[in-house]
């Protein structure tokens, strides 16, 4: 059976707060919108780049290089979206069919499709195991795949669960929504559930990214609508970031050597990666 810790209220880093360095922006060739959905320990990223009107994934390598974009065969209008990318330069995501959503690996230009839900099937995460997580039933409830067993599961009395990260110790991090508002949570691979995470100042909190050390990152929306990125260097100390001059900003993926993708909107959207330095507890 599964356990649930409940947390009291977050805190913030007061005395000694984090440092972002931003190491990079991010812009496909020729793309007019880019985002960053993955990054592995190497800082490789993988994301989205809307081209000739159609969304493809791509893969920075991390020399600054770029792969040619790429689509799932069988994608509506050839929309695709690549979420995680592990160590060995595998891929996870979703794109559209015409018979709903599936849920995709990519490896070594091979395309798998992932199908838990038969009409609708996310995949967002995935670590160096293969093992995955995702969302389905239309969000209502999220799965975690773990050496090719699947566990559906939701954060109880919650009208949606969604799962977007899984690191190395299978542990996942997500969000829920309740008439409360809407909250991170922490699942680990013993089924125990941690939640609610949120900023203390945030009207809602998103969990997307989970390394091994247990850091998360995400986004926070605030009382006007403004996504902030926001980190947590464990589920009761949190930070927010706003990118210089953006109106929005998300925190996609975050790895184990503090490095964080995600990406920011001005007119457009920009892909970024930054550098997390916690001074507290690290």
């Amino acid at each position: 059976m599964a356990v649930i810790v409940i947390l009291k209220s977050g805190q913030t880093f007061a005395d000694s707060p984090v440092t972002f360095d931003v190491l990079t922006t991010i812009d496909y060739p020729g793309a007019v919108h880019t985002g960053a959905g993955g990054i592995n320990d190497r800082g490789e990223v993988t994301g989205w780049a809307l081209n000739d009107q159609v969304m493809r994934g791509y893969v920075r390598f991390a020399n600054g290089e770029f792969s040619a974009l790429f689509a799932e065969p069988n994608a509506v209008n050839g929309e695709t979206w690549p979420f995680g990318i592990n160590n060995a330069r595998t891929i996870c995501g979703w794109y559209p069919s015409s018979s709903g959503d599936r849920g995709f690996v990519l490896s070594d230009s091979i395309f798998t499709d992932v199908i838990i839900d038969a009409s609708y099937t996310h995949v967002s995460g995935i670590n160096d195991a293969g093992n995955l997580c995702g969302l389905i039933d239309y969000e209502t409830q999220s799965f975690v795949r773990i050496d090719g067993t699947v566990t559906v599961f939701s954060v109880p009395g919650a009208a949606y669960t969604e799962a977007f990260g899984i690191n190395n110790l299978n542990q996942v991090v997500g969000s829920y929504a309740t008439t409360e508002g809407v909250f991170g949570f922490r699942r680990d691979v013993d089924g125990t559930l941690t939640y609610p995470i949120g900023a203390p100042t945030a009207q809602y909190t998103y969990l997307i990214g989970i390394n091994d050390n247990g850091q998360m990152v995400g986004r926070a929306t605030d009382q006007r609508g403004r996504n902030h990125g926001i980190f947590f260097a464990s589920p009761r100390l949190s930070a927010l970031y706003d990118y210089p001059g953006a109106s929005d900003i998300w925190f996609e993926g975050i790895n184990n050597r503090g490095q964080i993708c995600g990406y920011y909107f001005d007119s457009v959207n920009h892909g970024l990666i930054l550098r997390v330095r916690p001074t507290i507890g690290q």
